[in-house]
């Protein structure tokens, strides 16, 4: 194996969760997410030589939402809430806040799972999404109000509602 096969397959090994988590969430299903992944990583290998340093997080993370954009003009309407499984121990919050999420714009769900679940910063999220650092700063602010006005307990339905 040579000196780039190697750096090519820690880099598959090191940022493979991370992408495939970010996908999964924007993408709504896990089958979408994975050919996503997939994608992704196919065309990091092939443009891995005009790779000029950097973080290789945030590089990954631009070539998965070039895909996820183009992914979304071919696929008109994405749920995550209804697509996710709910897996043991998700408590009714958790599911609360998936559907939260579904509410937001896409940008503005990109940004919030950029910001909050992957750990990117402003500027960051500015090169994957390639807008300016003031838009991603917007959407970020636009997203947490309007997470806190779904989750807010004025917009909770009463128990009686529910039929619990």
């Amino acid at each position: 194996m040579s000196g780039d096969e190697r750096r090519v397959a820690r880099l598959v090994v090191r940022h493979y969760a991370q992408v495939y988590r970010y996908l999964r969430f924007v993408a709504g299903n896990e089958d979408d997410a994975k050919d996503l992944t997939q994608q992704t990583f196919v065309n990091a290998v092939g443009a891995f030589d005009s790779f000029r340093g950097g973080s290789a997080s945030a590089w990954l993370h631009r070539i998965a939402h070039r895909l996820f954009i183009r992914f979304l003009s071919e696929r008109k309407s994405i749920s995550i809430a209804d697509d996710l499984p709910a897996p043991e121990g998700l408590h009714e919050e958790g599911i609360v806040l998936l559907q939260a999420l579904e509410q937001l714009s896409p940008e503005h769900k990109q940004a919030f799972l950029l910001k909050e679940v992957q750990g990117f910063d402003v500027k960051e999220i500015a090169d994957i999404c390639e807008v300016p650092e003031g838009t991603i700063k917007s959407r970020l602010f636009s997203a947490r109000e309007r997470l806190r006005a779904l989750l807010s307990p004025a917009n909770e339905v009463p128990e009686h509602e529910t039929g619990r």
